[in-house]
């Protein structure tokens, strides 16, 4: 006789099934609530939920909506590591012309 084939172990599993689903129910109950209530909204300004969207938000109240975490953070990094050499380049440009009067090549 097959342990699966029980009646006791189909009624377990039925009964544990009943009470994920119950709990998945209060649980998405409760994230709706939070939804129309406006408390998700307000997590982002939270220092405590995600200091980096709270010191943006703070920094740049009307531009500034919230930061997205990032799994896959290489092609990200090289991208922003090429903007900042991009602005340093820039910089350093604006300040030569601004020195010489001359575009710098």
């Amino acid at each position: 006789v097959s342990p699966f084939s029980s009646p006791g172990l189909i009624e377990d599993v039925g009964e544990h099934r009943a009470r994920v689903a119950a709990r998945a129910r209060e649980g998405w109950a409760a994230a709706r609530a939070g939804v129309f209530s406006g408390r998700v909204a307000a997590l982002r300004t939270r220092a405590a939920y995600c200091p980096v969207s709270a010191l943006f938000h703070q920094a740049f109240p009307h531009e500034f909506d919230r930061a997205v975490p990032l799994m896959h953070h290489m092609l990200p990094h090289r991208i922003l590591r090429w903007w900042h050499a991009a602005m340093i380049s820039l910089d350093t440009a604006a300040a030569h012309y601004a020195q010489t009067g001359e575009r710098a090549v």
